[in-house]
């Protein structure tokens, strides 16, 4: 198991596919919670409660149109992804 704390969604859905392709079986848990202390203590923002969901909306909306294949450019609230 792999555990990450923030990570952009294109590079965390990337590394994952990537496992996927080596053969490697891949689970993809994300959440919003999270603490504040660790966030800090790791030098990440640590957004309103709010904004974590919407980020994990966002992040979802990435991950699936990626494993999906579609290379087109997202353009969300929070994330830019042009060529992938």
């Amino acid at each position: 198991m792999v555990r990450a704390c923030i990570c952009h969604p294109g590079s965390w859905a990337r590394f994952v596919h990537d496992l996927d392709v080596s053969g490697w079986r891949r689970w993809l848990g994300i959440r919003a919670d999270g603490t504040k202390p660790r966030s800090r203590g790791l030098g990440v923002p640590f957004p309103p409660l709010k904004e974590r969901f919407d980020r994990l909306d966002e992040t979802l909306q990435v991950v699936l149109q990626m494993w999906r294949g579609d290379e087109q450019p997202f353009h969300g609230r929070y994330y830019d992804l042009d060529d992938r």
